[in-house]
């Protein structure tokens, strides 16, 4: 996920975008004039109408997928033109082929390139003289700055040059060293310290190499609870991954966690809507009998609460309450997972797991913004720390960028349960993976109906 901060930065690209857009507009009726209505629509809409809307979709759509408005204070100004150059000819393409397959708007051939060029003239002029005026402000005004924090003991010069840039606007609030000495967990928790006390900060810079998986999940966490950017420096290229998105400084490279689907504003809001409609439904329709019933059974078989409540690690390591039908004996609760044949277990809770029934209160989790239907299992606490050592960093930190689920991919294809060897948690954690990076609406429906049918069946490894 990506935080942004600044007056000038969340004001920018809306106002350049609405600038594109008065431009491609007030071109359009200086070389476009309509004085008419199409006399062949029953409806009342003008040529000019139906042209610009268009015009304004097209310019709204190829703007995402080009990322038109994601230009970077460091971003070259070889960058900039190549974004500009095939803007526009994307935005060409879809003009031109409007106007031939729409002949009732008479366009001549030139005047169509006419303003094209001009809007290309007008608008690039416009970008490019923001993107100098910006370099100017910061040194001038000292504006549009970014407050950072390098970490590292062995940061390339390069970098830290690039970093010092005054036109860049990055005001360097502090340095740590984690490996000066026998010191490094010291300085590590003086660092952890000096952020969480500065929110204000914009972006963290570390060597990623240097820190331990334990300080690589701290640091984690805080930059979700103060909302600022991590960039990892590697030191091994071979480390790149399609999770982590690769930004340059010159030549150096940098890493930085991807948006994946989940983030996406439209995609977090259909998930959170379906989550939240298909929760409902299943207290609704399923808890509001059956819960009375499985309280008569669990308090008939065994002694202890029927809601057992144990803590798990969340989205971005939160820790919260995960919510269980009790299928142990209360004085085994937190010992271990459970094993094939496993004494722990009660004789009710023996149906509720191999049903999958004792999942059930987790939809409370759902409705409280814990946990999502589907997405990567959540691990008990004290196996985070062994699981990490056991996985590449990169692929389990991933892992907790999204909210845990009741149901993952992992789980329906044979990877639950149990852990009995090292390949299992690898397994696991892959499918977690592919499902992160290939999430859909119709993929957690697949899983979930795929979650039935196990249940129905019976699964080996329910137990």
């Amino acid at each position: 996920m990506i935080f942004k901060r600044g007056r000038y930065s969340k004001l920018l690209a809306p106002f350049l975008f609405g600038l594109d857009l008065f431009i491609i507009f007030f071109l359009g009726y200086f070389f476009f004039y309509f004085d008419e209505f199409y006399k062949g629509y029953k409806f009342v809409f003008s040529r000019e109408k139906i042209f610009y809307g268009y015009l304004f979709v097209v310019w709204c759509v190829i703007s995402i997928f080009n990322g038109f408005y994601s230009i970077y204070r460091y971003s070259k100004l070889s960058d900039l033109v190549f974004k500009i150059l095939k803007q526009f000819l994307s935005f060409s393409l879809f003009v031109f082929s409007f106007i031939g397959a729409f002949r009732f708007l008479d366009f001549k051939a030139i005047l169509t390139i006419q303003y094209l060029f001009f809007c290309l003239i007008l608008i690039s002029s416009f970008k490019i003289i923001s993107y100098y005026l910006l370099r100017k402000l910061r040194i001038l005004f000292g504006g549009n700055l970014r407050k950072v924090v390098i970490i590292g003991n062995d940061i390339p010069s390069g970098i830290l040059r690039i970093i010092k840039n005054k036109q860049l606007g990055y005001n360097i609030k502090k340095e740590y060293k984690l490996n000066a000495g026998n010191h490094s967990n010291n300085e590590f928790e003086e660092t952890l310290l000096f952020l969480s006390n500065h929110k204000e900060i914009d972006e963290v810079f570390c060597l990623i190499d240097e820190l331990s998986d334990s300080q690589l999940k701290e640091l984690v966490k805080l930059s979700f609870k103060n909302k600022f950017n991590l960039k990892f420096i590697p030191k091994n290229k071979t480390i790149f991954s399609r999770k982590y998105k690769v930004t340059y400084f010159s030549d150096y490279p940098l890493l930085s966690f991807k948006a994946n689907k989940i983030d996406g504003s439209v995609s977090y809001i259909v998930k959170r809507c379906f989550d939240i409609l298909f929760s409902i439904s299943i207290l609704v329709f399923i808890m509001s009998w059956l819960h009375p019933i499985i309280w008569v059974l669990i308090k008939i078989n065994s002694k202890g609460p029927v809601i057992f409540k144990h803590t798990r690690d969340g989205l971005n390591y939160e820790s919260f309450e995960c919510y269980k039908y009790r299928s142990l004996y209360m004085d085994r609760l937190d010992q271990d997972y459970v094993k094939k044949n496993d004494s722990r277990v009660t004789k009710v809770g023996k149906f509720l797991r191999k049903t999958s029934l004792d999942e059930l209160p987790q939809f409370f989790n759902v409705l409280k913004g814990d946990m999502s239907v589907v997405g990567p299992r959540p691990h008990m606490i004290k196996y985070t720390s062994k699981y990490s050592k056991k996985i590449d960093k990169y692929d389990f930190t991933f892992r907790h960028n999204v909210k845990p689920g009741i149901t993952g991919l992992a789980q329906i294809s044979g990877f639950r349960g149990e852990i009995k060897s090292d390949i299992d948690i690898v397994n696991r954690i892959k499918y977690d993976i592919f499902y992160i990076e290939n999430w859909s609406l119709f993929f957690d429906l697949k899983i979930i109906f795929k979650t039935v049918l196990n249940a129905i069946k019976g699964e080996e490894k329910a137990y």
